[in-house]
């Protein structure tokens, strides 16, 4: 989107002669923006015979009625698929001088020229909004581990910021898969660690018990189970006490 105040910006840059004018509109005849001396505001309406002359044509000119002691001429031109308006304000009597002959020609041609500049700042600020809508939803899927998917990209800014979103894809996919390993690594050593302790608890030729901090019974061997006369099932959960009985 193309917004006031870069509106503003590119009618700075535009050389006109002292007390002339040039304002923009949008498509609801309002003003969003203007270079030179105005008495409107922003947001204001479009002059009523600026309004029925762009209905009728999109480029020509017309005389401003009720513009003070300096009668005035306003060249308009409208801008191709987003209808604003482009208007020169300029004096009566200095449109032969500056402009030649036929000066509703060449104003015209400069709003036709003026519209176009602005139809295109339009097309590149839209280019630029949809590039950078455009990594909204790669960046949100890199955030939840999804596949990276960017679209072509017209803007080479645009571009860059996806090349780098690529690189921290990659980098992520490295460091998840660095992680899996060490997780699968270690999962490894510890059901190695475990078998051992099984295997010693199974052949062990005295009695073996692993308790808790409340001396409950997690692990006995079967020795340890046959001393006392009962399954090794029977001890899990329990104190020896509560097997046994107070001694």
């Amino acid at each position: 989107e193309l917004r006031p105040r870069r509106l503003q910006e590119l009618l700075a840059n535009q050389s006109m002669p002292p007390h002339w004018t040039a304002p923009v509109f949008d498509n609801h005849h309002k003003l969003v923006a203007f270079r030179g001396h105005t008495t409107h505001a922003i947001d204001d309406s479009m002059r009523p015979e600026l309004a029925r002359a762009l209905a009728r044509r999109p480029v020509g000119l017309v005389e401003l009625l009720d513009h003070g002691p300096q009668p005035m001429y306003s060249a308009y031109a409208r801008t191709l698929g987003h209808d604003w308006a482009v208007a020169i304000g300029f004096p009566r009597h200095a449109a032969r001088e500056i402009l030649g002959p036929d000066p509703a020609t060449t104003l015209a041609w400069i709003a036709v020229m003026l519209a176009i500049s602005l139809g295109a700042a339009w097309r590149i600020g839209d280019s630029i909004a949809r590039s950078v809508r455009a990594l909204t939803e790669p960046a949100a899927a890199l955030g939840r581990g999804e596949a990276l998917v960017i679209p072509p990209l017209a803007i080479r800014e645009a571009a860059t910021v996806a090349h780098a979103l690529g690189k921290v894809e990659g980098e992520l996919q490295q460091y998840r898969a660095g992680l899996e390993s060490l997780v699968a690594q270690r999962t490894s050593e510890l059901q190695r660690s475990s078998a051992m302790l099984a295997t010693v608890y199974a052949t062990a030729p005295v009695g073996l018990a692993f308790v808790d901090h409340g001396l409950r019974i997690v692990m006995i061997n079967d020795y340890l189970a046959a001393v006392n006369a009962l399954p090794a099932s029977a001890h899990v959960g329990r104190t020896l006490p509560e097997l046994l009985g107070e001694r």
